[in-house]
């Protein structure tokens, strides 16, 4: 089993969810619960095995990669 990621930090779903709206346009208010018994406060995947067996080198950040994305699904949106 390979893991991959950006190669950067990880992304708080805080993070995530602001560079979305940034991204969108839009102002969402989330809600905020206490954690749940078994929830994971960090993960960060090792991509070494992934870049000595594919030479996987991650270049596309967070942000543009999120952007690609929604003007991937509004190019759909569009067509449909």
């Amino acid at each position: 089993m390979l893991n991959i990621r950006g190669g950067q930090k990880p992304t708080s779903v805080n993070q995530l969810l602001a560079i979305v709206a940034r991204l969108t346009g839009t102002a969402p208010e989330p809600i905020h619960e206490p954690p749940r018994e078994g929830d994971i406060r960090l993960s960060e995947a090792d991509i070494s095995l992934a870049r000595s067996l594919l030479g996987y080198d991650p270049s596309v950040g967070m942000d543009e990669g999120l952007r690609q994305t929604i003007e991937w699904f509004r190019a759909r949106a569009a067509e449909a």
